[in-house]
């Protein structure tokens, strides 16, 4: 659904009418043509003063609207939402201690922006390869890593959601031995 909002803020109408001038400074007038905008209002717009355009956009009679849909909002705020659920994973994940290689493998993200959110947590990855709990312990971890997504046929877990479960599960190691631990023998992840 698509609906038509009237700006009454001058200050929005003074930034569209700027707008306006901007976009035929640069060229597009088909543009605004096709839009809508007449030749005759952007040669009479084009040749007022700053000050007349201060002016104009105090005044009622000037009436500007916009179109809004709603599909477009809906479907930007599921982005957003989407970005907030990783940036918020990425953060668990950083400060509870998984490696730059199981980050760069779980986030669809560019190395930098996950180097610079580690530098920003304060968390240093250590060097060297990662220490493994005792066997009984492993085991114990491997039996709750294939439970997890085998406890409910419908559904289907990703990685990322199955560790952070795992990891409540087990939260005194972290998830880079957690994942080590589950994934020992070579078992395919999900």
């Amino acid at each position: 659904m698509e609906m038509k909002v009237k700006i009454t803020n001058p200050i929005i109408k003074g930034a569209i009418l700027l707008h306006l001038l901007e976009k035929f400074d640069h060229g597009e007038v088909e543009t605004l043509i096709e839009s809508g905008v007449s030749p005759e209002s952007l040669d009479n717009l084009r040749g007022q003063l700053g000050v007349d355009i201060v002016r104009l956009m105090h005044l009622d009679i000037l009436e500007i609207h916009f179109n809004i849909n709603d599909k477009h909002i809906n479907d930007g705020l599921k982005t957003l939402n989407h970005q907030k659920a990783e940036f918020e994973d990425l953060a668990y994940f950083i400060e509870n201690g998984a490696s730059q290689r199981m980050l760069d493998s779980f986030f669809r993200m560019e190395p930098e922006i996950i180097r610079s959110y580690r530098r920003f947590l304060d968390r240093d990855t250590k060097p060297g390869r990662t220490s493994m709990p005792s066997v009984k312990v492993r085991e114990e971890i491997q039996k709750s890593w294939h439970s997890i997504a085998n406890n409910d046929a419908n559904l289907i877990i990703n990685t990322r959601a199955k560790l952070k479960i795992l990891h409540q599960q087990f939260s005194e190691y972290s998830l880079d031995t957690l994942y080590a631990a589950a994934t020992e023998f070579g078992v395919n992840v999900p």
